[in-house]
C-alpha cells in the first residue's frame, strides 16, 4: 500500500456542537484556514419549513413533463459547530473502509421494493465487517431512522422537511480520518466528493455527529430532507448522485495493528485435543 506523509498539514477537529448536543470530534481540512462563507449557499434561500407544501418543479423527459420524485438533502438553517486544527497523516491514499446508506421517502422505498421484489425491514445503520466502524442516520434528537433492505442495499426512510444527522462510531483502538459525502457532494467543501479531500478525525473508542454542510469554523448548514428540486446538489447542477450518503475511513499512519498483536499473543506451540481417526480409504 502506498504511503504518503504530510509534514505540517493541519486539519480541523470537530469541537463543540451546541443546540444538537453532539459529541466532540475532530475535522480535517487543507492547510489554509476556512473563512466564513467558504461554502457558498445556493442561489436562493432554502425553503426548509415550506418544502412540504411547495410545488415540485418539472423537467422535460421525452414528450412529457415529469416532476422529480423522492427526497434529496437541502442546504438548511445555520447550526453552531466549532472546529480547530490538529495534525494527522494518512496511512494510505485509499480508504480502509467505505460505508454507505441510501435514502428516500416511504413511497419511494415501497415503490422500489415492489419493483425489485426482495426487501426486508431494517434500521438505518451499516458497519464494517468486524463491527468496529459504524455509520447511522438519525433524526434531530438522535433517534435512528427506520430503513429497508432492498436487494442488498439499505435505504433509510425520511420525511420531507425532516432534519437528520450522520452518526459515526469508532469502536476500535486507532484514529481515523473520516471523509463524508451527501448526494455525491463533500460535506466540507460542497464540491464533488473524492477520496483525496480532507475530512474529520475520529478518536479511538468515540463517536461523532455530522450535522450539515460546513460553512465556517463555527457553523454548518443543517442536513434536511427536501424535494429533489430543492436539494443542494440539484441547485448546484450536480444532481447525479442524489439519495446516497457515504463515509470513507482512512487509518492514521503508523497506527498499531492490535488485531495482529492479539493473534500473535494468543498463538500456541501445540494444538489441543486428542488424536482423530484416520480418513477413510
Amino acid at each position: 500500500m502506498l504511503h504518503f506523509r504530510l509534514a505540517h498539514v493541519f486539519w480541523l477537529v470537530l469541537g463543540l456542537v451546541l443546540a444538537s448536543g453532539c459529541a466532540k470530534a475532530p475535522q480535517a481540512r487543507n492547510v489554509a484556514s476556512p473563512t466564513v462563507g467558504e461554502l457558498a449557499p445556493p442561489a436562493r434561500t432554502s425553503r426548509i419549513h415550506e418544502s412540504a407544501q411547495s410545488q415540485d418543479s418539472v423537467v422535460a423527459w421525452g414528450d412529457e413533463e415529469v416532476a422529480p420524485r423522492g427526497l434529496g438533502t437541502e442546504y438548511g438553517e445555520p447550526v453552531q459547530s466549532w472546529v480547530t486544527h490538529v495534525p494527522f497523516e494518512r496511512d494510505a491514499d485509499v480508504p480502509e473502509v467505505v460505508l454507505s446508506l441510501h435514502y428516500n421517502d416511504t413511497a419511494g422505498v415501497r415503490e422500489l421494493a415492489r419493483y425489485v421484489g426482495d426487501h426486508r425491514s431494517a434500521r438505518a445503520k451499516v458497519s464494517s465487517e468486524p463491527g468496529s466502524l459504524v455509520v447511522a442516520i438519525v433524526d434531530a434528537r438522535g433517534r435512528m431512522l427506520d430503513a429497508t433492505d432492498v436487494d442488498g442495499t439499505r435505504y433509510a426512510i425520511g420525511e420531507n422537511g425532516q432534519r437528520y444527522r450522520i452518526s459515526i462510531e469508532n469502536r476500535g483502538p486507532i484514529r481515523y480520518e473520516v471523509v463524508a459525502s451527501v448526494d455525491g457532494l463533500d460535506v466540507l467543501t460542497g464540491d464533488e466528493a473524492e477520496f483525496s479531500r480532507r475530512g474529520y478525525i475520529i478518536e479511538p473508542y468515540s463517536s461523532m455527529m455530522l450535522d450539515g454542510w460546513r460553512t465556517s469554523e463555527a457553523t454548518v448548514a443543517a442536513f434536511r430532507f427536501g424535494t429533489v428540486a430543492d436539494s443542494y446538489a440539484a441547485r448546484r447542477d450536480m444532481s447525479r448522485n442524489i439519495g446516497v450518503i457515504g463515509v470513507a475511513f482512512f487509518p492514521e499512519y503508523g497506527a498499531t495493528n492490535f488485531s495482529e498483536l492479539e493473534r500473535r499473543h494468543s498463538s500456541r506451540p501445540f494444538g489441543q485435543g486428542y488424536a482423530p481417526p484416520p480418513p477413510p480409504r
